[in-house]
């Protein structure tokens, strides 16, 4: 039971700060397309162990124009506890990497979330988010961070006191598994800004504050 606990509090994480490694980095080229599998999430206690708890999507990113991808993800995870979920959005490169400058990405998106459960009032929710990335070539792999900044349009019922909008600080690797697939390795301060020490579960948090995360996804070009 206490299980089932934690696998909803950490959906409600989800839905403020993100549950996927970023793969829309730089622009991959009008016309292409790139498939991606994620898994991760945050650190809980459980039992006295600091346990992953994972949460898995499946997406793709296309290149629009040279300098706009296009992508959207579908959760998987939340499917059995009957919650549709899906996030699209755009990212856009005004600067890309040139020595030290590193190339910037800017990516709005959005965040779908709608009940399958019977005599729910209310079914459908949306959360609005900004994306800024910051990413660096070392060879043939990729060296990245940022920052997500999420405005949830509802309040959460154990802090009404809670900050109207939600920062996730995330640093990154990404490495080239060959000429079609990559492996792209995150470390996430979930919800760095809000107080997670009264939730019911027991996350890595600093400072009373968030839950950091490890984060994977594995990309492969077409």
């Amino acid at each position: 039971m206490r299980f089932v606990k934690v696998i909803f509090l950490f959906c409600v994480m989800i839905i403020y700060s993100g549950c996927a490694a970023h793969t829309n980095l730089e622009p991959i080229g009008k016309g292409e397309v790139k498939m991606n599998v994620s898994l991760g999430g945050p650190f809980v206690k459980i039992s006295g162990m600091n346990v992953p708890i994972p949460y898995a999507t499946a997406g793709a990113v296309y290149g629009a124009v040279d300098k706009l991808n296009v992508s959207g993800n579908l959760h998987l995870t939340s499917l059995p506890y009957k919650i549709f979920g899906f996030d699209f959005g755009a990212a856009y490169f005004p600067v890309l990497n040139d020595g030290y400058i590193p190339t910037i990405g800017i990516n709005p998106s959005l965040l779908y979330l709608m009940s399958l459960k019977p005599d729910v009032s209310s079914r459908v929710r949306a959360y609005p988010s900004l994306t800024a990335t910051f990413a660096w070539h070392t060879g043939a792999n990729l060296v990245f961070t940022g920052f997500d900044y999420t405005y949830p349009l509802t309040t959460p019922d154990y802090d009404s006191d809670s900050p109207k909008s939600i920062i996730s600080p995330f640093v990154g690797y990404r490495i080239e598994l060959g000429r079609k697939f990559r492996l792209i390795t995150e470390v996430k301060w979930q919800a760095s800004n809000v107080r997670t020490d009264q939730l019911a579960a027991e996350y890595s948090k600093i400072s009373g504050r968030g839950a950091i995360g490890l984060l994977f996804s594995l990309e492969r070009s077409f």
